[in-house]
């Protein structure tokens, strides 16, 4: 874990002056407060990076700053002061200085709420209670000059294996591994902490910008494998200058997202770094590779899992628009008769020499879109290219989708739903169940997820419990439907 301080005295450089300061570490009311005799100004372009040191000795960088350019004052009695006052967006406390718009960043590490469970290490950690025939070889000889017999003895363990997993993609490497804290064993106990750190290691120094994008893309696939929120926390930079001893440079993200406390059985994760190593490198190895085409429709149906088990109609609308941003390579273009190609290509000519705007662009829009697969159309395929073992307990889909699309099309464009709009806000949950499950298990089949293996294993997850759902999601549709 980092060690930072939620407040740091020092002296900030502001337009070549060295002011005293403060700098709060308190979340979204985080500040940096600089005071002077004089007026202050600092124009808005140098909020980017600004630089301090701290009474304690620590490199202070202040990085995307926002607040007003020029100072306030406070006076008393006879005497007035000059303050200014921002909020930092990161605030990087270390060795030395960071330059956020450089390439200075070569290592990137940090843990999420969720690791624990995600790579969940299972056999590092365990005990070989009455199993040590001649305890006396474990202990030192200091320990072995008490005469007394030794009638019990508990022996817990520890073992270092090296990375849980470990994935080259491309322009880094990342690495998951346990890190161990402990306190001297006693007379008070025994006490061994862990976290899970994550550890991005660029081939070519990055920005900080790209650091950080990098390290939430890989915290979008842990959510979607887990289905549950993870907040990334403890993050820890690496210069590209660093010295092999110097230590990294803790970074503070003031607008960091609160662990909601919400969590998963490592168990039923869809796949785990720590119980299925090859399985989960694989998968995120070719979901990091086709993550620039899919990234838009991964973000939105990110969001919508991060709900958990509470259901909103915009949850309902964002997993069906979550198909809408797929490429068109994941789900097809339909083909179109030539007849129709023709007709479509002889109305936009007429509709371009004959309507002005804005109803000209209205039309050409309405018929484009006639060239492209619909949304009805976009879920189907992603259905179909499940593997047909999953396909085969999802019986009749094509009716749950029809009218998940019309649900949707009822509280985006209030197109009339085929069902009584009562039943729409009863089936709600069970729509948003059929396209996030769809979206997210079609994505990773393709990336090389072993759905079998999952199926057989997981007895709970919110994923596994709508397979034990659904036929009666499908039968209360039906009664609906009527």
């Amino acid at each position: 874990m980092n060690g930072l301080e939620d407040q740091y005295l020092g002296h900030f450089s502001i337009n070549r002056r060295k002011l005293p300061g403060v700098v709060n570490l308190k979340g979204p009311d985080s500040s940096l407060e600089v005071f002077s005799d004089g007026f202050i100004h600092l124009p808005e372009e140098k909020m980017r990076t600004i630089r301090g040191i701290a009474r304690s000795g620590e490199k202070i960088t202040i990085c995307d700053a926002v607040g007003v350019e020029i100072s306030g004052t406070r006076s008393y009695y006879d005497t007035t002061k000059h303050f200014l006052s921002l909020f930092p967006h990161y605030v990087a406390v270390g060795p030395r200085h960071l330059d956020n718009r450089k390439r200075v960043i070569s290592t990137l590490s940090f843990t999420t709420s969720g690791a624990l469970d995600l790579f969940y290490d299972i056999g590092a950690f365990g005990d070989a209670l009455n199993r040590v025939k001649n305890i006396k070889k474990l202990m030192p000889n200091w320990a072995k000059k008490d005469t007394r017999e030794i009638r019990h003895s508990d022996v817990f363990y520890y073992v270092d294996r090296g990375p849980i997993i470990s994935v080259d993609a491309g322009t880094f490497r990342i690495e998951a591994f346990n890190a161990t804290t402990h306190k001297m064993p006693s007379p008070h106990g025994i006490q061994v902490t862990n976290q899970v750190q994550i550890s991005f290691a660029f081939k070519s120094p990055v920005t900080l910008e790209s650091a950080l994008n990098a390290a939430y893309e890989f915290k979008g696939f842990c959510e979607i494998v887990s289905q549950t929120k993870h907040c990334i926390r403890d993050i820890r930079l690496r210069h590209k200058s660093a010295k092999e001893s110097e230590s990294y440079i803790d970074l503070y993200v003031s607008h960091a997202e609160t662990d909601s406390g919400a969590s998963a059985d490592f168990r039923d994760h869809l796949v785990s770094g720590g119980l299925h190593k090859q399985e989960f490198e694989t998968v995120l190895g070719r979901w990091l590779d086709r993550q620039k085409g899919y990234g838009s429709a991964r973000r939105r149906i990110v969001e919508c899992v991060r709900y958990g088990n509470h259901y909103t109609i915009d949850r309902l609308v964002g997993a069906a628009n979550a198909f809408d941003l797929l490429p068109d390579d994941a789900t097809g273009k339909p083909e179109l008769p030539a007849s129709v190609r023709e007709a479509l290509s002889g109305l936009a000519a007429k509709t371009r020499a004959s309507l002005d705007p804005p109803y000209r662009e209205r039309v050409l829009d309405s018929l484009g879109r006639i060239k492209s697969a619909n949304l009805r159309h976009k879920i189907t395929a992603r259905f179909n290219s499940l593997p047909k073992r999953l396909r085969k307990r999802l019986p009749e889909i094509e009716l749950v989708i029809d009218h998940a699309v019309r649900a949707r099309n009822y509280f985006v464009h209030g197109s009339a739903p085929k069902l009584p709009v009562e039943a729409v806000y009863r089936l709600a949950s069970f729509f948003t169940d059929t396209l996030e499950f769809v979206f997210v298990a079609s994505d990773l089949s393709e990336c090389g997820w072993d759905d079998a293996r999952w199926v057989n294993q997981a007895d709970r997850g919110r994923f596994r419990l709508f397979l034990h759902g659904y036929q009666q999601g499908l039968s209360e549709l039906k009664k609906a439907d009527r």
